[in-house]
């Protein structure tokens, strides 16, 4: 996954990519932990893990759904 935005997009929009994921994981880190304490504190584990069971299913099927098929290398 760490070299996914250098296939996808140019060189010179490659970094700004990295860095803008980095915030946008280092964020979603951050809530994740507080929506999971919440859930765990008034509910319980059960919900927390069917969520992070289905998370992989659903970013597996974004990815597909996303990205167009690589092309062929033109051979001489």
């Amino acid at each position: 996954m760490l070299t996914l935005p250098s296939d996808i997009f140019d060189q010179s929009a490659v970094a700004t990519t990295v860095g803008f994921s980095g915030t946008a994981g280092g964020l979603g880190g951050m809530l994740t932990t507080l929506l999971a304490g919440h859930v765990i504190d008034h509910y319980s584990y059960l919900p927390v893990f069917w969520g992070l069971a289905l998370l992989p299913i659903f970013a597996s099927a974004c990815s597909f759904l996303t990205l167009s098929p690589a092309k062929e290398p033109a051979v001489r």
